[in-house]
């Protein structure tokens, strides 16, 4: 997969897993986290966002919203420990919603999904399965 993935994770350790994965299916990923953007959303080089709803310092779903905003219409996945959160996430203008713990080829095959738009009438969520981050 040929993707360029802006990974906006707050835990490092995540992030680096997340990393790693798509980077050995070929993305190019710039990681951040919600603080180090400030507000601002660098998504003009960006295919997809992989976003963590579940942020410590501020509110993720205004902030997924914001970067629903900023992406015009290309992929948004928001990744989430709080179960039952698909119609916020699609009010939030999320693509798909991925509940952790998330399986990297479960992460993958969205993506790609997405990418290439194969299923565009889909159940935009999608159920966790092994091996987990």
């Amino acid at each position: 997969m040929n993707a360029r993935v802006l990974l906006i994770e707050e835990d490092d350790s995540v992030q680096k897993s997340l990393c790693k994965a798509l980077c050995s299916e070929g993305c190019t990923v710039l990681a951040t986290t919600v603080t180090e953007l400030g507000g601002r959303f660098p998504t003009e080089g960006a295919d997809v966002v992989v976003m963590d709803a579940d942020t410590p310092t501020r509110n993720g779903w205004i902030l997924a919203a914001q970067a629903a905003a900023a992406l015009h219409g290309r992929p948004l996945v928001l990744l989430t420990a709080e179960p039952g959160q698909l119609r916020r996430a699609l009010a939030a203008g999320a693509s798909v919603l991925l509940e952790k713990p998330i399986a990297l080829p479960t992460l993958l095959e969205t993506i790609e999904r997405l990418l290439t738009k194969a299923t565009p009438d889909s159940d935009p969520t999608v159920s966790p399965t092994e091996p987990k981050v």
